[in-house]
């Protein structure tokens, strides 16, 4: 890839894709094809390919930011997210929060408590996350 962009190249490539703010799924599902026939040709990418799919990502995610925002997922629901991607279950954590506690946190009854300070402390630390991502 040359590191010295080709404004006439990128102008026609610019042209033929004309990529522009999308206001429709319909917008999206174009842009993205177009995006994925750029990321087909892998390491083959020109520079001025390059700075064109970065801009379709750009416009892409910019859309799916605005269409389908991203509710806060709960202290209980990152935990079962993590522990489901590390394919653990419950018993893999008794090291860190004892069974009595972990059951109670990974319970649905509507009196649990939560995660802890120092629970989310020694889980921050075992899955090398944030604290913050626990409380």
């Amino acid at each position: 890839m040359s590191a010295v962009l080709n404004k006439k190249r990128y102008s026609q490539l610019l042209s033929e894709a004309l990529p522009h703010v999308i206001r429709s799924a319909k917008e999206h599902r174009d842009m993205l094809h177009k995006a994925e026939e750029l990321m087909l040709k892998g390491r083959a990418l020109t520079r001025e390919e390059t700075e064109l799919l970065e801009l379709m990502v750009a416009l892409i995610q910019d859309w799916e930011r605005k269409e389908h925002p991203m509710e806060k997922a709960s202290s209980v629901e990152t935990l079962r997210f993590l522990m489901g991607s590390n394919g653990q279950t419950p018993k893999d954590l008794w090291h860190i929060i004892d069974k009595t506690a972990l059951s109670r946190i990974l319970s649905d009854k509507e009196d649990r408590r939560g995660i802890s300070k120092e629970q989310a402390k020694r889980l921050a630390e075992f899955y090398r996350v944030s604290p913050a991502v626990f409380l």
